[in-house]
């Protein structure tokens, strides 16, 4: 098990190692709405009293595109190529419909798609059991700034990362359920009406001799004061 040291030096190489990629991500979303203007361009147009007129054609562009993805939207089939496997594949395919039904699943397609036109994407697969033993699959376009990958990962899919970090803002309570009571939570300064708390979910795959591969993906959540 790692120190909170390890843990809190590896989260600011890789903050380090990630903050072009932000800074370039929140540029184009600054392009976006409309922030396309230089400071010296806008400090010329206030001395001679003129508002700034352009035409966001980068937006337009960026619309078109994700409007013509949302209604492409195609349905996504199982076929199994032996006769044995049909019933497996029906399985999967049922599967799939529900998830693909989920009130929420086009809301974060889309917030995917637009994440990726400014630059980077991070998509969270989870799955959740209820109290009747059912498994859940959700589907969620996690905020760039909160994700952080391998400072030495080089696949433009982060596949061959061997840590990833979320960061996550939650209240005291959600904290609280999350970590257990035998752990010191320290509020960020919050009031008492809004307590906050930040978390940092890391994922690290670590040496373990009891599986064939040598190596499993181990879950650490912590903070810092």
């Amino acid at each position: 098990m790692l120190s909170l040291y390890e843990l809190n030096t590896m989260l600011t190489n890789d903050s380090l190692a990630n903050d072009k990629a932000l800074k370039e991500y929140k540029e184009a979303k600054a392009y976006y709405h409309g922030h396309q203007l230089a400071a010296q361009e806008l400090e010329k147009l206030a001395r001679r009293g003129q508002i700034p007129i352009y035409e966001n054609i980068y937006k337009m562009i960026c619309d078109k595109i994700l409007g013509y993805k949302i209604q492409s939207l195609q349905e996504i089939k199982v076929s199994g190529r032996q006769e044995q496997y049909k019933p497996l594949a029906n399985l999967l395919n049922d599967l799939l419909r529900v998830f693909n039904s989920q009130k929420d699943y086009e809301k974060e397609i889309y917030k995917r798609d637009f994440d990726l036109l400014m630059g980077q994407s991070v998509i969270e697969l989870w799955v959740n059991k209820d109290k009747q033993g059912d498994f859940h699959i959700s589907l969620k376009a996690l905020n760039n700034e909160s994700f952080l990958v391998d400072t030495y990962s080089v696949d433009k899919n982060a596949l061959d990362s061997n840590r990833f970090h979320k960061k996550q803002n939650l209240s005291y309570l959600e904290a609280r359920l999350l970590l257990g009571e035998n752990v010191d939570i320290f509020q960020n300064g919050s009031t008492i009406v809004d307590n906050r708390v930040d978390i940092i979910e890391t994922w690290i795959r670590e040496y373990d001799e009891e599986v064939e591969e040598k190596f499993s993906w181990n879950r650490y959540l912590w903070h810092t004061i």
